[in-house]
């Protein structure tokens, strides 16, 4: 027989280890509000030539994020157009439903009418943290997180093997907690830009750049994934080699080490972390420099184990996207930028990455004055394919992450 000290109504958290396939998801919001995603339809392979339109709600065109839960789930972040609440969308767990759960209206804080820049993320004990800065000059940086699940003490009492009498046994079992959400916290300071990347053990590292164009940089310090997370605070990150950072960037590489990438005018500054979990970079250096204005600067993982960058240089049709990588095992040993492909289109423009199954890039390219999203498949090393194939209709913003497990009801998927 078992005792069990329990919560009334609640049912203890299980973990779900079912992954099936690993695909590009691309979340985006079109111009009449419609949100809607569009997947590769295999592994490695083109996408889906029409979008499906998520939910009946309409959104605004910003912001928008995409992110992977703990369990290999989409989630989508992005903002109601009628009441400027955030709302929070992930996949359904739960097999024979839709595959989207219903929306979770996250609301917003007391005070801000709207939010004009957003990012979703996990953190030490991989649940979702939302960052999101006010719209308007004050930039002010909200956050709000997953509360972990309640640990509850459970007495049980078994019959070990050869044994006739029970004994007890005294375990902790997961329980959701009382409350799905934290409220809005603001953190101090504000920013025209922020970005986020973990770090090697879990915690979140956010960069910020504020209205002078002075980059900063803040680490969670807790240890216990599920106590309170606590933060370091802004440290500046400035020094006379960088005048002004107009974008800045993270990502680990595959030694573990965080990269920070600041975008100035014609050149690209970088900062390597000293030691793998540290919370010291290095100086600023001079990373690479062209003739003219840089548009856009990638960055991502990529199938060599490194980092890959890309930059797009001066503009219109034809501007060239230059690439640069990490070479294979060699962290601080990065190839020459050389031209990878052209820019298709006349109007604003920005372009991202993000890997395949097997490593390979894909590059995205949205183009701001026709409002379409178009893509294309890296070869090898800076080498891509010719041509930008077009994703679904005319969207008016885009985020892209990964689906890593089935979604519910199509087991297996296309």
């Amino acid at each position: 027989m078992s005792i069990e000290q329990t919560i009334d109504g609640a049912t203890p958290v299980m973990p779900d280890a079912s992954v099936s396939y690993y695909r590009v998801f691309i979340a985006a919001v079109q111009d009449d509000g419609a949100l809607v995603y569009s997947e590769q339809a295999t592994e490695n392979g083109p996408f889906t030539s029409t979008a499906t339109r998520l939910g009946t709600a309409n959104y605004a065109a910003s912001p928008l994020s995409a992110w992977t839960t703990l369990d290999g789930y989409v989630s989508i972040l992005a903002q109601d157009r009628t009441t400027h609440n955030l709302t929070y969308i992930a996949e359904n767990t739960a097999a024979g439903e839709d595959r989207f759960a219903d929306p979770v209206d996250l609301g917003r804080p007391s005070g801000v009418s709207s939010f004009g820049n957003s990012i979703l993320t996990s953190g030490l004990d991989g649940l979702t943290n939302v960052f999101a800065l006010s719209q308007g000059k004050d930039g002010r940086i909200w956050w709000k997180y997953e509360n972990p699940p309640q640990i509850v003490e459970t007495v049980q009492f078994v019959i070990p093997p050869g044994m006739t009498e029970p004994v007890q046994v005294v375990a902790k079992t997961a329980y959701p907690p009382e409350q799905p959400w934290s409220d809005w916290v603001q953190m101090p300071g504000a920013s025209s830009c922020l970005t986020a990347c973990a770090n090697a053990d879990g915690r979140i590292i956010l960069c910020s750049v504020n209205s002078n164009r002075e980059p900063y940089i803040n680490f969670q310090t807790g240890t216990d994934p599920l106590a309170p997370e606590i933060w370091a605070g802004w440290q500046p990150m400035i020094d006379g080699s960088v005048v002004g950072i107009d974008q800045i960037e993270m990502a680990m590489d595959g030694a573990s080490l965080v990269h920070i990438f600041g975008r100035s005018g014609s050149r690209i500054y970088m900062k390597a972390q000293s030691d793998v979990n540290s919370d010291t970079f290095s100086d600023w250096v001079l990373f690479a420099s062209f003739e003219q204005q840089i548009q856009d600067i990638a960055v991502s993982f990529c199938a060599d184990g490194g980092l890959y960058v890309a930059a797009h240089v001066g503009s219109g049709n034809d501007s060239p996207i230059y690439a640069t990588y990490q070479v294979a095992n060699q962290t601080h040993h990065w190839t020459a930028p050389r031209v990878a492909t052209f820019m298709r289109g006349t109007g604003p423009t920005a372009i991202s990455l993000f890997p395949n199954a097997d490593g390979a890039l894909n590059m995205f390219l949205y183009n701001g004055a026709d409002r379409t999203l178009s893509y294309t498949a890296q070869e090898s090393g800076a080498f891509w394919r010719t041509g930008w194939p077009p994703i679904g209709e005319k969207v008016a913003n885009y985020a892209v992450t990964q689906d890593v497990t089935p979604s519910a009801g199509d087991i297996g998927g296309n």
